[in-house]
């Protein structure tokens, strides 16, 4: 060990051995460490939550974990994915202790499904600024219901069915990953008739 301060972040037991640099070696026996730490170092996201949304939806009240934010919330700027992709942004609430964003985020009905990744940009009190770098992702999702007729035969309509017709609802849901139950459920609905 070089002459200096050290600080560790996972618990130890056991002897510990610190070359002064010089002749002699240092025995210390059983030190008691305070081991420190959450995981989150900097300026980084550990999570978001949801971590998902529909293409066209708004969502509320996400949740982006970490540190190093800003408590100021116009100093905090979230990009996810590229821009001009279609999904924006914005700060709505801070923590106090600069570990936890409130955030709203609108899809663009535009917005290709996928996975996009999650960055926080810090404006710090000098007016520099510092990006998150850690691999955090959220998925825009599409889903698309299908309607299949018992009774499918050649050129038939797939939106009009008659009086007592038997109709499978399945769905086609994207990107991969992201499952029906998991963006909340299918409901489905009769828009006309009875």
């Amino acid at each position: 060990m070089a002459n200096g301060n050290s600080s560790f972040y996972t618990p130890f037991n056991g002897i510990l051995y610190a070359f002064d640099g010089y002749s002699s070696c240092f025995v210390y026996s059983q030190p008691t460490l305070n081991p420190g730490g959450t995981g989150c170092s900097g300026t980084s996201i550990l999570g978001i939550n949801p971590s998902q949304g529909t293409v066209g939806q708004t969502l509320t009240g996400v949740m982006i974990s970490g540190c190093g934010f800003s408590t100021t919330k116009t100093n905090d700027t979230i990009q996810i994915g590229q821009s001009g992709q279609g999904i924006s942004a914005n700060v709505t609430q801070v923590s106090a202790d600069g570990k936890t964003l409130t955030a709203s985020i609108t899809i663009s009905p535009s917005t290709p499904a996928g996975s996009y990744s999650v960055t926080v940009k810090v404006t710090k009190p000098d007016g520099s600024t510092v990006a998150t770098t850690d691999p955090v992702n959220f998925a825009a999702a599409s889903f698309q219901g299908v309607l299949t007729p018992s009774d499918n035969f050649a050129g038939r309509s797939t939106t009009r069915f008659g009086i007592g017709e038997v109709i499978n609802l399945s769905s086609i849901v994207g990107p991969s990953g992201v499952t029906a139950a998991s963006l909340g459920g299918l409901q489905w609905t009769i828009v006309s008739g009875r």
